[in-house]
């Protein structure tokens, strides 16, 4: 029997071709597979180690590009495509966009989603109850009709179209912002990606499936589990053959790991964080 490939991956960028798989912004460029190689994947099933600090199902941050759409994502040559939009324009600034959302997109549930769900989405994470987004994100939202809008930014609108996603509006509208972090909807969530939620193993795993009901092509991998693992255990777990991707080692495993035939190693620079100290200069250190 062929030894099957696994990647460990120290990295934070997922996009097959396709759809196969949109771990954006959450795990390491994973290659995309002829049949054969999906066939003897568990499958069609992938196993990644997660990072056990992400599991909160509020978040669901490690699969929120299965569960739910971007306005666009990176192709394999890294250019944008539309993904909830189908095309957009600019402000010669860069500072306002009109976006036009592809109108063959529904809930999970049979819904439309529409230019409202994204209105709604933008300020319910710019809420000073939630702030899941800087609250000067934008300036204005101007909902043209139900597939076309227009935002003024407020801030460097950088990572928006890849990294933002959209919740339905016709199930979150009426709940109350202060409890967000608590609302039922993170426990069975119903988004409008390729993939739905199928459970949650409270601080353990989640697992989804390819969602019959995705506008695009119905994706390779059919079943995507995440384990929350510390980077200790993650690394462990791949090599014993319990996970097929690691999507983050610590670096001091990587030259060990990269020497493993049966391991392919991705390594990433991520710049969308700076970190530094502050220092009062009006006392004495």
């Amino acid at each position: 029997m062929r030894r099957r490939r696994r990647w460990p991956l120290v990295g934070a960028m997922s996009q097959c071709a396709g759809g196969v798989l949109a771990l954006a912004l959450s795990l390491g460029v994973v290659a995309c597979r002829n049949s054969a190689d999906l066939a003897d994947q568990r499958s069609n099933m992938i196993v990644v180690a997660y990072p056990a600090a992400t599991s909160e199902p509020w978040r669901f941050q490690s699969a929120k590009h299965l569960l739910f759409l971007s306005m666009a994502s990176w192709d394999e040559n890294w250019e944008l495509e539309g993904r909830l939009a189908k095309g957009w324009e600019s402000s010669s600034d860069l500072g306002e966009r009109t976006y036009h959302l592809r109108t063959d997109v529904r809930w999970q549930d049979g819904e439309p989603v529409t230019a409202h769900d994204v209105e709604f989405t933008l300020r319910l994470l710019t809420h000073p109850d939630v702030l899941a987004q800087p609250p000067g994100l934008f300036k204005r939202i101007t909902v043209l009709d139900d597939s076309t809008l227009t935002i003024l930014f407020g801030r460097n609108p950088s990572f928006f179209d890849v990294d933002v996603v959209f919740y339905p509006r016709h199930l979150l509208a009426e709940l109350d912002p202060a409890s967000f972090r608590e609302w039922e909807f993170w426990r069975r969530p119903v988004g409008n990606g390729p993939y739905r939620f199928v459970r949650e193993v409270k601080g353990a795993s989640a697992e989804f499936e390819a969602s019959p009901g995705y506008f695009g092509e119905s994706p390779a991998v059919r079943r995507v589990v995440l384990k929350f693992l510390s980077d200790d255990a993650a690394v462990t777990d791949l090599l014993a053959g319990g996970s097929d991707v690691a999507s983050y080692t610590n670096p001091a495993y990587a030259e060990t790991l990269a020497r493993n035939p049966d391991l392919r190693s991705y390594r990433w620079i991520w710049v969308g964080v700076a970190r530094a100290i502050g220092w009062q200069h009006r006392l004495p250190p």
